[in-house]
């Protein structure tokens, strides 16, 4: 019961911090010689909210591996960078491997994830989030649920309802990662 608890905190709270603009992705200032350079000066939309969601990510494994291969979800940092993940990843939904911004993200991802997603499984983290990305309320949804009592009940039970899976996705993505 206690686990529900957390991960119905975790999702209310990235509902709520992603419907007010609290968890702007951050770009991650690590890049390689090779990648930097096809990313420019003024980087995409995709490649900033990939090196968001690689920063996110990057952050998780490390936590991840110091407490076993478990994604303890009892750790505050956990579900900030969860939150700040699931914000990253809003831009994923609906997106395909032939559009150019789920391309740009791959790159970000790489980028952010400071080389632990490396280019060889880029496409299967990137789908990965993008079906998270498809089953996280919308921020937009998020905002219309906080105007009323019910739309707050309502959020929290779409939010608990998905956190499971969303928390088995990001364990089975850490878990490609082997042991760096």
């Amino acid at each position: 019961m206690k686990i529900k608890s957390l991960i119905a905190a975790a999702a209310i709270m990235a509902v709520t911090l992603s419907s007010c603009g609290v968890l702007g992705g951050s770009a991650a200032s690590t890049t390689t010689a090779t990648d930097a350079t096809a990313v420019a000066a003024a980087p995409s939309a995709g490649v900033t909210a990939g090196q968001a969601s690689g920063t996110a990510l990057r952050n998780l494994y490390t936590q991840y591996v110091a407490d076993g291969n478990k994604l303890n979800m009892g750790n505050a940092n956990n579900l900030l960078n969860i939150a700040s993940l699931i914000s990253s990843i809003q831009g994923m939904k609906g997106q395909t491997e032939k559009k150019a911004y789920y391309k740009d993200f791959a790159k970000g991802l790489v980028l952010g994830s400071d080389q632990l997603v490396t280019s060889n499984i880029s496409n299967t983290v990137t789908n990965s989030l993008s079906e998270i990305a498809n089953k996280v309320v919308s921020s937009e949804q998020a905002t219309a649920a906080a105007n009323t009592v019910s739309g707050y009940a309502t959020t929290a039970s779409n939010a608990l309802t998905n956190a499971s899976n969303i928390a088995t996705s990001v364990s089975s993505i850490l878990s490609l990662f082997g042991n760096k």
